[in-house]
């Protein structure tokens, strides 16, 4: 059911209305417990958001809720002091191998004993440790957090234009794009982040009718899902001995990863300057219901 009253914007210029307040509800829960698991797909929270007519009811608010519940447990449990350990965790990782900016190196290891990749025993994974890795490591922590606040800001106009919610899936494969990206831990299960948003767009008509940004997006992703395969588990030693093919599977995935970015964000892009087209998943349409 669609509830008009409740989502952010007119849905005459929109091209449609959002879930309905206990829809939005139990989504925002849901994630909220999920980032729990895996924190980053904890930013689907921002377009949720967006997109809500009262977010900090239907949205910040069960988020908080799930927040004390699993707080509570944990502490109750005598967890306490572990419940941030991810953050410390992520500042001690060095460029894992398989990570998007490690590109560079990766070839580089082909060709220079200088570039190197090691086994971070204390994390289990992967790193490649050579001229400028740390730096770029350390860089990569600041642009993952731009990247994420640049299209908090991107957001805030949809909803101020009334189309948030039809930047809705647009911007959710854009922040999970740019959260593998951006990000200098590259593990490989992180392309299954980008199966939600595609799902719920392969779900909700042809795809065509999405935008020719999906078309590409779609096709994209399931190549670099492939060549991910590809290089882990299938390859993933003959990587470490420095083979050329798996080493150039694995570049061409992350410029496929890329690419999958610059579709998203035409996507968000769309979203944006043509307010009264009807790109609003059938689904989520009030003639829906």
């Amino acid at each position: 059911s669609i509830d008009d009253g409740e989502v952010a914007g007119d849905p005459g210029r929109d091209g449609g209305a959002a879930p309905t307040p206990r829809g939005t509800r139990w989504a925002a829960g849901l994630i909220t417990a999920g980032a729990w698991v895996k924190v980053a797909p904890g930013a689907l929270l921002l377009p949720l958001a967006a997109a809500a007519r009262r977010p900090w009811r239907d949205v910040i608010a069960p988020a908080a809720g799930v927040c004390a519940v699993v707080v509570g447990s944990v502490a109750a449990g005598g967890g306490a002091q572990n419940l941030l350990s991810f953050l410390s965790d992520q500042g001690t990782r060095g460029l894992q191998v398989e990570s998007v900016a490690a590109s560079p190196w990766v070839i580089a290891s082909l060709l220079t004993d200088a570039v190197q990749i090691h086994l971070n025993s204390e994390l289990i994974t992967y790193e490649i440790t050579g001229p400028g890795t740390q730096v770029a490591a350390s860089v990569l922590n600041l642009v993952l957090v731009l990247a994420v606040a640049a299209v908090g800001g991107v957001l805030v106009v949809a909803r101020r234009r009334g189309v948030a919610a039809a930047a809705v899936l647009p911007a959710s494969l854009t922040l999970l794009t740019l959260l593998i990206v951006t990000n200098k831990v590259g593990s490989p299960q992180y392309v299954t982040w980008l199966a939600a948003p595609l799902t719920v767009l392969l779900a909700t008509g042809p795809v065509r009718a999405h935008g020719r940004w999906c078309e590409v997006a779609v096709v994209v992703t399931l190549a670099a899902a492939f060549l991910t395969q590809s290089v882990f588990p299938w390859g993933y030693n003959a990587l470490l001995t420095g083979s050329p093919v798996v080493a150039a599977a694995l570049v061409t995935r992350n410029a496929l990863l890329v690419v999958v970015l610059g579709r998203g964000l035409a996507g968000l892009r769309s979203a944006l300057r043509v307010p009264g087209a009807d790109r609003e998943p059938t689904a989520l349409r009030s003639d829906a219901a």
